[in-house]
């Protein structure tokens, strides 16, 4: 139980859907719990008008926490940030999971408060029974906001995609003679490496900055010096901190969730058709870097444009 806490926590912490991770998880619950809120409080769907402005209220807020709890732990059992799988499964198991969870739950939640809660401890005397088709007409309208929802979510991840996608085109559209002494565009920025300590920080240059790889609880960030020494500076805390860190830099990019590179030392990057995976190759950086299933497209695009402006 201790685990399944902390994992939630962690979780809750991290940034939301897709392996894409774009926006904050607890932002995704908020505007779960407001939406299911206000399309049941204002359109009153189903039994609702049946009982009173309290009762409508106990089980409109009872419905949108178990909606976001569903989610949640629905997320949770198809993280990426655990499971491989995921790729695969995508939305799939996740939403699955989630509206069985949410159906489950909001018909018990609604069961016990009407047939018990609201006359022990409310006392209210007359309360309209439940009908006897009540899960399946449930079950219909959970399908039902909880495609709107995601409709409206995923329209949002994709917008900030592109948003993401269209920051990082423009690096490599830049003037030929924008040039560093390695060769590649500068965008003559600082960047400040920050950990969880207030004296754990590393400033360096854009055109520096190679890759950073997470190692449990570490984040190894590798960059060139000054003399084009390679070095590596080891800090304590998340990738998703450390990607909110470089969210204003044009050139970074996030291939994998364990690792940022900076696409002006890409190489190559190639796909294993048998395994189904895909990986890419930095300059001055000796490791293979795996690639999300869903970003190689990304990245092998940016080494053909590259070669075009060669």
């Amino acid at each position: 139980m201790k685990k399944l806490v902390k994992d939630l926590r962690e979780y809750l912490s991290r940034e939301s859907l897709f392996g894409y991770l774009m926006h904050n998880t607890n932002k995704t619950l908020i505007f779960i719990f407001i939406g299911i809120f206000s399309i049941l409080i204002f359109f009153k769907p189903y039994i609702l008008p049946n009982y009173e402005l309290k009762a409508q209220l106990i089980l409109t807020i009872g419905c949108s926490f178990w909606g976001c709890l569903s989610y949640a732990l629905s997320f949770l059992v198809f993280s990426p940030h655990s499971k491989k799988i995921w790729t695969k499964c995508l939305e799939i198991g996740l939403f699955s999971l989630c509206f069985a969870v949410a159906w489950l739950s909001i018909g018990l939640h609604t069961i016990i408060h009407v047939n018990y809660v609201f006359e022990q401890f409310y006392g209210y005397t007359d309360i309209p029974e439940l009908p006897d088709n009540f899960f399946i007409v449930l079950f219909i309208y959970i399908i039902g906001i909880g495609l709107l929802l995601y409709l409206i979510i995923h329209s949002f991840d994709i917008f900030l995609s592109f948003e993401k996608h269209g920051k990082n085109d423009t690096l490599l559209k830049k003037p030929a003679n924008n040039k560093t002494k390695l060769g590649y565009a500068n965008s003559e920025s600082k960047v400040r490496f920050k950990g969880k300590n207030e004296n754990e920080f590393l400033e360096i240059d854009i055109s520096q900055f190679i890759v950073a790889k997470s190692n449990g609880h570490y984040i190894q960030i590798f960059y060139l010096c000054c003399n084009t020494e390679f070095k590596q500076f080891i800090l304590r805390n998340s990738m998703a901190n450390v990607e909110l860190q470089l969210v204003h830099i044009e050139q970074t990019y996030r291939c994998h969730k364990s690792y940022i590179i900076n696409l002006n030392y890409l190489k190559s990057a190639n796909t294993n058709s048998i395994k189904k995976t895909s990986f890419l190759k930095l300059l001055h950086y000796s490791e293979t870097i795996p690639v999300s299933p869903k970003k190689i497209d990304f990245i092998q695009n940016k080494l053909a444009e590259k070669k075009k402006m060669r």
